[in-house]
């Protein structure tokens, strides 16, 4: 947000101006005025303000102007609103052209809504099926290497009613990365097979540095294939292809709320998730029928989460 600001030498006189400052540093003078400023003339300065991760709030800030050394500096203030705005995602959507500010026009993909979200921003997510549609790099089409990747600290809630526009935990946004929606689970616990699986996605979900004001709440995370020894880097973080088929975390410690993590694997750590340097917190959060050779429903290395209400089934 940038804003200019014009002085005005109404005597005759030249006025000089010293300097122009200022005492938050959420504010920048980008532009000093021209001096001495002649009589009858003006000359102007321009003052930006770069809103801080995750505080939402009214900020001030007083700009001193010192001129002429026989007067004092003349002083002002100026204030800027940091707030958030709430981006909502419906996949009976056409495209994703709509704008994204009511369900009426929301965006087709979540990634598309995460991508334009600003820090503290919300995602509202209407009841459906979403698929990746973008890689962690940004250059590899194939479907099997695409993910929903977070960096930024958001709050998304699934599970929306378009009719009510509320939000229903107990009927959650399904994020799937079973593209051609054909895998076939059989068995239970160490008798657990899911096949049919090849082509979908490595990852479903990936996040790095992330905080806990970070909230995730109301999906359903499937179809994750974490089979590939291969890794992208996101963000500057190595993320690794045969682990966290449901989710990987990496630096990242995100809430997690009303969560359900089915039919996911991994071919080392973490069928449902793996967290990497990462110390998630989980409540109301199932993993049911994930396989992995390590950790089926979650692995952590370097990591402790917390667990609230968290339940492990058929694994």
């Amino acid at each position: 947000l940038t804003r200019t600001f014009t002085i005005k030498n109404i005597g005759n006189p030249p006025l000089n101006i010293t300097e122009v400052t200022i005492d938050n540093s959420s504010f920048s003078i980008t532009s000093q005025p021209s001096s001495p400023i002649a009589g009858g003339t003006e000359t102007s300065f321009t003052v930006s303000y770069v809103a801080m991760a995750a505080n939402i709030g009214i900020y001030t800030a007083s700009i001193y102007i010192t001129n002429n050394s026989d007067q004092s500096p003349f002083s002002f203030t100026i204030a800027a609103t940091n707030s958030s705005s709430i981006h909502y995602v419906d996949a009976s959507r056409p495209d994703n052209l709509g704008g994204g500010t009511s369900f009426a026009t929301a965006y087709k993909d979540l990634q598309a809504a995460i991508d334009v979200a600003a820090v503290a921003d919300e995602i509202r997510v209407a009841q459906g099926v979403y698929f990746p549609t973008e890689s962690l790099d940004g250059t590899n089409y194939s479907d099997i290497f695409q993910a929903f990747h977070l960096s930024k600290n958001l709050t998304l809630k699934g599970g929306y009613n378009t009719s009510t526009e509320l939000q229903d935990v107990n009927t959650p946004s399904i994020l799937s990365g079973d593209f051609l929606q054909n895998d076939e689970v059989t068995g239970s616990g160490s008798a657990l097979s899911i096949s049919g699986n090849t082509e979908n996605a490595r990852n479903v979900f990936v996040t790095v540095n992330l905080n806990n004001t970070t909230l995730i709440d109301g999906f359903k995370i499937e179809g994750g294939n974490a089979s590939n020894p291969s890794f992208f880097y996101f963000e500057g973080k190595k993320i690794r292809q045969d682990g966290g088929g449901g989710m990987y975390n990496d630096s990242s410690s995100p809430t997690l709320s009303n969560l359900i993590f089915v039919n996911n694997t991994g071919d080392t750590g973490g069928g449902g998730m793996n967290n990497k340097n990462s110390s998630p917190k989980l409540i109301n959060v199932v993993f049911s029928k994930n396989y992995a050779d390590n950790g089926a429903g979650m692995y952590n290395l370097n990591g402790s989460p917390t667990l609230i209400n968290v339940v492990f089934s058929e694994n």
